[in-house]
């Protein structure tokens, strides 16, 4: 694109470039409008997420997983994503069970035009139990859901950049992971099955959407903001990496908007109030797929519930445990935030 932000030399560098690019706060009416692509903020996002879990399990191998792998293909090249760029990333794992088939989903927007301002990511199969039949609601069904519902609530706005004359509109990517729980118990070998592979895969081929200039597919990613454990009633979250904190306060800032307009129905985080907290971890220390990438020098953005849900790896987290009110607030905290960051116009 010729922009400074696309042409940093550091990551870091570019994330703070971005940030300071970002449109500001929307009027009235044009964030009325936003909220109302795609039947209102939040429910597409449930929407996806109901249909996901109606599957049943996703451990690999399972019909179940089967089938959620096969709406996601379906939802991710359908009319309502014009303009994305689907690929699949399929592999084959050894896990303690047996050699199983996973696969990664990407799904890019603008893939030629330079790094991305960010890769937005979730893992979509879930942990296998013995003894009990784990849906795994938040963990991470409805993440995944937000992120469907991102894509199909900015691609109007994503399409009419891309027709503007010297459109100065950035990569947008999604990642779907595979594999990301283990199947006994977490190890370095059991557990982030997608995650390793495609961290390993990017930082030896060659980016294919820029062969004039070949450089590893891994210095494309700017920054990976990852979504777990989101779904529930009050979940808190806050940021843990300082090298991406710009646009966790970017999405705070968002948030206050929110609140100010009365958009925010639910509950909030611990504070009852606001879902995302500055009082910041620091440490990164949750074991989760940013991790192969953290180790490759990419700054996180870890959107993870903290402390975990109540519900986490039990029977409980199921469709019963989604909290809708806070499904939409943090979908309207998303479609804000990135209308914000790709200065996008409604």
């Amino acid at each position: 694109l010729g922009c400074e932000c696309v042409v940093a030399d550091k990551k870091e560098d570019a994330i703070r470039c971005w940030v300071r690019r970002a449109k500001g706060g929307l009027g009235g009416e044009e964030l009325r409008r936003l909220m109302a692509i795609a039947g209102g903020h939040g429910t597409r996002a449930l929407q996806h997420t109901e249909k996901i879990l109606s599957f049943g399990t996703r451990v690999p191998g399972e019909p179940g997983w089967e089938k959620t792998l096969a709406y996601l293909r379906e939802v991710l090249k359908g009319k309502e994503m014009e303009g994305w760029v689907v690929e699949e990333d399929c592999f084959k794992a050894d896990t303690p069970f047996g050699v199983k088939d996973m696969c990664n989903i990407i799904a890019s927007f603008n893939p030629k035009a330079g790094p991305c301002v960010v890769d937005i990511a979730a893992h979509w199969e879930s942990k296998w139990f013995k003894n009990f039949k784990f849906m795994a609601a938040t963990d991470s069904a409805a993440p995944v859901g937000m992120m469907l519902e991102l894509a199909e609530a900015l691609g109007p706005a994503l399409n009419r950049k891309m027709r503007e004359p010297d459109s100065a509109l950035p990569c947008l990517r999604l990642v779907f992971f595979d594999g990301e729980e283990a199947f006994v118990s977490w190890t370095q070998t059991d557990s982030l099955y997608g995650a390793r592979h495609l961290a390993t895969k990017w930082a030896t081929d060659t980016d294919p959407y820029r062969p004039t200039k070949p450089r590893p597919r891994l210095d494309s990613m700017t920054a990976l903001m990852l979504l777990d454990l989101l779904g529930q009633k009050k979940p808190a979250l806050t940021w843990h990496f300082e090298s991406a904190r710009p646009y966790f306060e970017l999405m705070q800032k968002a948030e206050g908007q929110l609140i100010a307009g009365g958009w925010m129905k639910g509950e909030g985080g611990a504070s009852g109030k606001e879902y995302l907290s500055s009082a910041g971890r620091g440490r990164g220390g949750v074991q989760d797929d940013h991790v192969p990438f953290l180790k490759k020098g990419v700054p996180i953005v870890h959107l993870i519930a903290h402390p975990f849900p109540r519900i986490w790896h039990t029977v409980n987290d199921n469709w019963a445990a989604v909290d809708a009110p806070s499904v939409r607030d943090l979908m309207a905290i998303f479609r804000l935030s990135f209308t914000q960051l790709l200065s996008l116009s409604l």
